[in-house]
This record gives C-alpha cells, sequence and structure tokens, in this order.
C-alpha cells in the first residue's frame, strides 16, 4: 500500500511539475502570446468591418411520412409492410438530399428564370454550386418539419429563393407521386383479375379437400374423438393407479412370506381373516401348554410328543391360509395388469385416430386460411379499385409549406461578437502554440536541467536579476555594484547565501580555500557574481580575498571605488609581493587585489607557477576569490584552474547558448581543472519558476524582520 501510495504520489508530482514548466514558459512568453492574439484580433475585426454582410431567410415546410395512396398500410399488409425508425430516418435523409440534388435546383433556377426573369446564377460557371453556396438545409428536431435558408446580400432575394426552392421542390415531389400513382393503378387492374382467380381456386381447394377425407361435419366428430380421447386418459389413468397399489401390496406380502418368522405378517393379515385370528390364537395356547409340560416330562415322552404334532398342525395350518392370501393378491396383480393394458391398447388407438384427424383438420385450416386471404385482398384491391381517383390524388400531397420566407432584420453574418470571439480563442491557442515553438528553438540555457546536461556538472544555484527599477532606488553606484551589502535581505542575497552553503556540501571532505570564478562568454555577470559572493561570505564573519585576475578588461576596482594602478600585473611585472597589492574595502572582512593597468602581454604575464607562489604568501584569508575572463575567449581561466581548489561557471540564463556552455566544460575538462559545479546568472525566477514561491517567502520573511527591527529602533 505504501509503494502504491509512493508511486502515486512521484506520478502527481512530476504531472504538476510539467503542468508548472509550461505555466512558467507562459508567463516567460506572454509578450509573443499578447501579441499574437491581438494581431489576430485585429485582423478578425478588420475582415469582418470589410466583410459583405448577409441576410437570411427561412422558408419552414412539412414533410409528412404518409400521404394518401393506392394502396393502404392498414389494410394490405402484404405488399406494403409498416415502416420502421430506421426506414423513416433513411426516408427523411433522403428527402434532405433531394432538395439539394442538381435536378432540384435546376427546377428552382429555371422558375426564377421563368416566373421572376432572374438569370444571376446563369452567369457562373457552375450554376448549381453557386446557388448551394447560400442555401442551408435543417430538420427541426422531434417533427416533421424542415427549415430551408438562404443567406444572400439582399434581404429580398434571400426570401424569393428560399421560397422557390420550396416550390421546386414540392413540383418535383408531386410528379414522383403522379408517376407511382399511374403504375399503381396499372397494377391494380392486373392484380384484381389475379386474385379473382386465386380466390376461386383456393375455394374449389377447400370443398374437395372436404369430401375426400370425410370431413363434413368436422367439428362434430372432431368434438365426440376428443372426448373418448378424454374418457379414455381418465380410465387408463385410473387403471394404471389401483394396479400400482395391487402391485405394492402384492410385493411387499410376498417379501415377508419368504421370511422364516412369518409371526408378524399373520398378525398383520388376522385383522382382515378371522380365521387367521383363531388359528394364531389357538397356537400361542398350545405353545404355552407345551412349556409347562417340558418342564414335567422330557422331550421324548409321548404327551410331549403329541404336543408337539399339534403345535406343528396348527403352524402348517397358519402358513396354508398365508400363501393363500398371497396367492389371491397375485392373482388380482395379474387382473389389473391386464385391464390397464387393455385400456392402454384402446387409449393408443384412439390417439392415433385423434392424430389423424389433426392433421386433417391443420391441413383444411390452412386451405381455409389461404382462401380467406384471397377473399380479401380480391375484396380490398376491388374497393380501392372502385374508389381511385386520379384526379384526387394528383391534388395531394405530403409536402406543405407551414412558414413563408421572411428575412431577418440585421445581417446575420458576419457578426463582429462571434468572430471576436473565434479570433480570441484560436489567438490564445495559437500564440501559446507560438510561445512553445520559440521556447522548442531556444538553445539558450534555461533550466537546471540544461547546465547539467550540457556540461555534466551540478548546478550549485541560481542568481536571479535585480530589476531596474530596484537598482535605481539606490543612492550610490557603488551600493548598486555591490547589492548584497545594500540589500543583505533581499532574494539576490539569499541565492548567493543558498550557493555558499551548496559549495560547503559539495566539498565536505576537502576544504575549498581558492575559488576561480569564470564564464562562457563575456558579460554574463560574472564579476557581478565574483564581488557579490565575496561580499556574502565575508558578511558571515569569513575573511575574504578577491582578486580580479582578467588583465585585460579589469572591472572589479570600478565596482569597489577603488584605484587600479598598483594591482596583480605589478606583481607578475615588477616582481611585489601579492600581501603589499592588498586593499581593503568599505565590506568588513572583504579585502581586493585589482588587476591593475593591463599589460600589453597579459598572456604571457599570467604564470600558474608564478600565481601559486604568490597565493602562498597571502595567509590569514579563508577563503580567495579569484575572478578570471571567459574560458572561451581566452586561455588565463585555463592556466588559473591549474592553482585553484575549484572552478565555479557562471552562466546568463535565456542568452548564453548551450554549445558555448558545452565549449566552455570540455576546454575546463582538458586540463583536468575541477569544476565545482555551475551558476544561473540573472535568472527570472518569477516566470521560470525555479525556487519562485521559495525566494519569495525568504524575501517577505526578512523584510517583515526588518519592519519589527525598526519598529523596535524608532521606539
Amino acid at each position: 500500500m505504501d509503494i502504491l501510495s509512493a508511486t502515486d504520489g512521484a506520478g502527481s508530482q512530476s504531472a504538476e511539475s510539467l503542468l508548472l514548466q509550461y505555466w512558467h514558459v507562459l508567463l516567460k512568453r506572454k509578450g509573443v502570446v499578447i501579441a499574437f492574439t491581438g494581431f489576430l484580433l485585429l485582423s478578425v475585426g478588420i475582415g469582418t468591418t470589410l466583410s459583405t454582410s448577409y441576410y437570411g431567410a427561412t422558408t419552414v415546410i412539412e414533410i409528412s411520412p404518409k400521404t394518401d395512396t393506392v394502396l393502404d398500410v392498414d389494410e394490405v399488409s402484404e405488399f406494403v409492410s409498416a415502416s420502421s425508425s430506421s426506414e423513416l430516418r433513411n426516408y427523411y435523409a433522403t428527402q434532405y438530399k433531394i432538395m439539394q440534388s442538381r435536378s432540384t435546383i435546376e427546377r428552382a433556377l429555371q422558375i426564377l428564370r421563368e416566373k421572376h426573369g432572374i438569370n444571376d446564377f446563369d452567369q457562373e460557371d457552375k450554376p448549381v454550386r453557386a446557388f448551394l453556396s447560400g442555401l442551408s438545409v435543417q430538420p427541426i428536431v422531434e417533427t416533421h418539419l424542415v427549415s430551408i435558408t438562404y443567406e444572400h446580400p439582399d434581404p429580398q432575394r434571400a426570401m424569393l429563393y428560399a421560397d422557390t426552392l420550396a416550390e421546386a421542390y414540392m413540383e418535383a415531389n408531386l410528379e414522383r407521386a403522379l408517376e407511382s400513382s399511374t403504375r399503381a393503378l396499372k397494377w391494380l387492374n392486373d392484380q384484381v383479375e389475379v386474385f379473382r382467380s386465386r380466390q376461386l381456386e383456393s375455394d374449389l381447394k377447400v370443398v374437395q379437400f372436404r369430401a375426400d377425407n370425410g370431413l363434413v361435419g368436422s367439428s362434430d366428430q372432431y368434438s365426440s374423438s376428443m372426448e373418448r380421447l378424454a374418457s379414455l386418459q381418465t380410465a387408463w389413468s385410473a387403471a394404471s393407479t389401483n394396479r400400482i397399489q395391487i402391485e405394492a401390496v402384492y410385493n411387499q406380502l410376498a417379501e415377508l412370506s419368504r421370511s422364516p418368522e412369518q409371526s408378524a405378517l399373520a398378525q398383520h393379515l388376522s385383522v382382515a381373516n378371522p380365521q387367521l385370528g383363531l388359528l394364531l390364537t389357538t397356537r400361542d395356547e398350545r405353545s404355552r401348554a407345551r412349556q409347562q409340560l417340558l418342564g414335567t416330562v422330557g422331550e421324548r415322552h409321548p404327551d410331549m410328543v403329541a404336543a408337539d404334532r399339534e403345535l406343528a398342525s396348527v403352524k402348517a395350518q397358519i402358513k396354508q391360509i398365508l400363501d393363500d392370501i398371497v396367492r389371491g393378491r397375485k392373482a388380482e396383480l395379474e387382473v389389473a395388469r391386464n385391464q390397464e393394458a387393455a385400456l392402454a391398447a384402446e387409449l393408443a388407438l384412439n390417439q392415433e385416430e385423434v392424430k389423424g384427424l389433426d392433421r386433417k383438420l391443420v391441413d383444411l385450416k390452412i386451405l381455409e386460411a389461404e382462401a380467406e386471404r384471397n377473399r380479401q385482398f380480391h375484396q380490398s384491391i376491388d374497393k380501392r379499385l372502385s374508389e381511385v381517383d386520379l384526379s384526387h390524388l394528383l391534388r395531394n400531397n405530403n409536402i406543405r409549406v407551414i412558414d413563408a420566407a421572411v428575412a431577418t432584420d440585421s445581417p446575420i453574418r458576419p457578426k463582429m461578437a462571434v468572430n471576436l470571439a473565434m479570433g480570441l480563442v484560436l489567438g490564445l491557442f495559437g500564440g501559446c502554440a507560438l510561445a512553445f515553438f520559440m521556447e522548442y528553438l531556444d538553445v539558450t540555457v534555461k533550466s537546471r536541467e540544461d547546465v547539467e546536461r550540457v556540461i555534466g556538472v551540478p548546478l550549485l544555484g541560481v542568481v536571479p536579476g535585480v530589476p531596474s527599477d530596484e537598482l535605481l532606488s539606490l543612492e550610490t553606484e557603488l551600493d548598486r555594484n555591490l547589492f548584497v551589502n545594500a540589500r543583505p535581505r533581499s532574494t539576490v542575497a539569499e541565492c548567493l547565501r543558498s550557493i555558499r552553503a551548496n559549495i560547503l556540501f559539495r566539498t565536505p571532505n576537502k576544504r575549498v580555500r581558492t575559488l576561480l570564478i569564470t564564464s562562457a562568454a563575456p558579460r554574463e555577470g560574472k564579476s557581478f557574481t565574483s564581488s557579490n559572493l565575496a561580499a556574502i561570505i565575508a558578511m558571515s564573519g569569513s575573511r575574504v580575498l578577491l582578486i580580479d585576475a582578467d588583465l585585460r578588461r579589469p572591472s572589479l576596482h570600478k565596482r569597489f571605488g577603488l584605484p587600479n594602478e598598483l594591482g596583480l600585473c605589478s606583481a607578475f611585472a615588477e616582481g611585489l609581493p601579492l600581501v603589499q597589492l592588498v586593499q581593503q574595502t568599505h565590506i568588513e572582512g572583504l579585502d581586493i587585489i585589482v588587476a591593475g593597468p593591463p599589460p600589453p602581454n597579459p598572456g604571457e604575464l599570467l604564470s600558474a607557477v608564478r600565481l601559486q607562489a604568490a597565493l602562498n604568501e597571502l595567509t590569514g584569508y579563508d577563503v580567495i576569490i579569484i575572478d578570471s575572463p571567459p574560458v572561451n575567449v581566452v586561455a588565463d581561466p585555463l592556466v588559473l584552474s591549474a592553482v585553484v581548489d575549484g572552478v565555479l561557471l557562471v552562466v546568463e540564463a535565456n542568452r548564453t547558448s548551450r554549445s558555448m556552455v558545452r565549449q566552455a566544460g570540455a576546454r575546463l575538462a582538458e586540463t583536468d581543472a575541477r569544476v565545482l559545479g555551475a551558476i544561473v546568472n540573472k535568472l527570472d525566477i518569477k516566470t521560470s519558476g525555479y525556487g519562485y514561491n521559495y525566494y519569495d517567502s525568504y524575501g517577505y520573511y526578512y523584510t517583515e524582520a526588518e519592519q519589527e527591527a525598526e519598529t523596535r529602533s524608532a521606539g
């Protein structure tokens, strides 16, 4: 259960993360979405304004599924079967297609020419298609009504075209009805003679069948046979029941008679046989007398022998009576069986007789039904033929006009509100699609995944871009350059603190004293990151030395407002010790060695061996941060990477391409530089989604803390 819950939770988090990424892409590209939507809305508005206005006119007609026909569905079911719901749907679908068919449209165009003198469509290459372009046929749900709507810039023409199409469709339907009526009339005349002959033939067959099978008065004969059959079935059922009872009694008596001890059987039968009861009493008395005599004399005594003989005689008489009773039951059983068999034989003969009569009656009923059906068909067709009135048929139609066409007061298309709504929806969808496409084409580094996938090093953290209005709110350029010193509780400061902590966590077993900060390309905010990171570390209580190793374009002295006459170049060119070049900054615990005046040969001047020796002279500092040039521009960072404990690669978000970052990582890897990780700079955390809620909460928390501190100080 826990595993399933964990799996579901992981899937839900993945889906939420993906949706959040999509949302942040849209936030970042919201300008594209808004611009595309606005352009589309403007285009739709202009196009709608310049488009021709069309008016609509609708004629409502009724199409009845049943009309006056020669054959009545209710009366002659053999000829016309009742229509099912699917057949009705097919019928109406066919009528809608006929209404828009080429023949109906051509008839409508002919009516327009002959009755109204309108030949506008004759000038078209395909008149039928031109007429259909403004036509719309729609059924009214759950009714037999159909709306014929025509759209045209002239409302009067729209009314005329809709009514004309309804007229053409009704005329075509009348012609089809006339053709079918004529064919039906001819068919009726032929069928009258056919069914007159069939009726006569079927009646003769019924009479002949009755005579051949002796079925005159068949109803009385059938009733008598059925009564006799019922009587025999009752008698046979009673005889069968009696036989079963007698057989059961006989079987029980026969079984008991074969038993050595027949006292129980004799006692049972003595109730109905007094003689048997008297013998049983005598047997019991003789048995008691023998027992008494046996106590006084022996077995061979003459009196004892006489007593045994008398007792045996009584028992023989009892057995004789029992055998007679059993034989009598057997004879009774034979009589019952014979009676049952005789009744069964007579019942079988009677059943065969009834079956034969049933078959004859079934055949007779079939012949009579056929004769009756032919008689009804003949009468129905003869009646219809006598009632047919061709002129009446020509005047009837199952189609009639319910409402003549009336044009709308205002144009039905184009509608500005509908078009703008559709344009808004399409614009939003298209703008979102364009935003995602531009995001797909964007090859710059935008996320943690980009950094870790491209150069294969972990992301130590991000440094968000500082809003311009927040920078302008600072009074001095020095505060703007060292933003974290002026705003120690800002989001930027918290991000740099997180980076400092990540560096310590990445190297728990080896203390990092010297750090080299470089970038893939110029103007990625490398110097801003190095100076502000140094300030953050110093503000935590550590002693920090910041060295400007960008000998070609030094900038740290400007950020700290310090002179640049003597610096790192002086140490290499003039052999001055680095200790003499250290300058204190206005931030406690942070010292700096500036680059000095740019030399003519910075690449030859910079030496890893000399720098290593110079760094060994510097004591008393917890961290030494070296700001170097971009690694893809010059080889200086590659030289410096050999003398430091770790390298940090600064990448500007949404500007530096992945290929440049990949190239920088490859160059550092060639020198076996120890790259601790990368820092994404100038990231808009509100649109990128990277820790927005986290850092926003930090800023809010520290802002509240500062306000409370200021309140306490003022108090």
